[in-house]
């Protein structure tokens, strides 16, 4: 995971047609998507969001090891 803020974190995984198969582009390579990561729970059991919150300067953008860590 990248240690600062960064605006396309995600996991990358291939798109599923309607019927649950893998599908591909024209070319014949994989239709991939960037799939974001779910928000964790602190031991208390609040929420963590991972990406900073809509009305954030950096709204959507990952948050980075860093402040995850610090919060």
């Amino acid at each position: 995971m990248p240690k600062n803020p960064l605006f396309s974190w995600g996991v990358t995984v291939p798109v599923k047609d309607k019927y649950g198969a893998i599908a591909y582009c024209p070319d014949g390579k994989l239709q991939m998507i960037k799939v974001p990561m779910e928000p964790r729970c602190f031991p208390n059991g609040e929420p963590q969001l991972l990406y900073f919150p809509d009305g954030h300067e950096k709204a959507g953008w990952f948050k980075g090891m860093a402040q995850i860590l610090y919060e």
